[in-house]
C-alpha cells in the first residue's frame, strides 16, 4: 500500500482485532460477548481501510482480494459468536 497513513489504520485495526479475539477466548458471559463485538469493529475497520485503498488508487484490488476475503471470513465468525 503506497499510503503511510492508511497502512498504518489497517495495521493497528489488525492488531486490535486480534487482542480482542485472543481477550475474548480467556473471558465468560457478557465479556466475552464485548471482546468479540470489539473484534468485529476492529474486523470492519480493517475492511473499510482496504475499500478505501482500493477507491484511493493507492493499493491495486488484486493484492487486497485475499486479506478482504478472509476478514469476511472472520466477520462471519464473530457475528455467529456474539448472537
Amino acid at each position: 500500500m503506497r499510503n503511510k497513513e492508511l497502512a498504518s489504520q489497517l495495521d493497528r485495526a489488525l492488531i486490535r482485532c486480534t487482542l480482542a479475539v485472543g481477550e475474548g477466548m480467556r473471558r465468560d458471559g457478557g465479556n466475552k460477548t464485548l471482546r468479540y463485538r470489539q473484534a468485529r469493529g476492529e474486523a470492519h475497520e480493517a475492511l473499510v481501510a482496504l475499500m478505501t485503498a482500493e477507491a484511493a488508487g493507492v493499493a491495486k484490488r488484486e493484492d487486497l482480494l485475499e486479506l478482504a476475503h478472509e476478514l469476511d471470513l472472520l466477520i462471519g465468525c464473530l457475528v455467529r459468536l456474539t448472537r
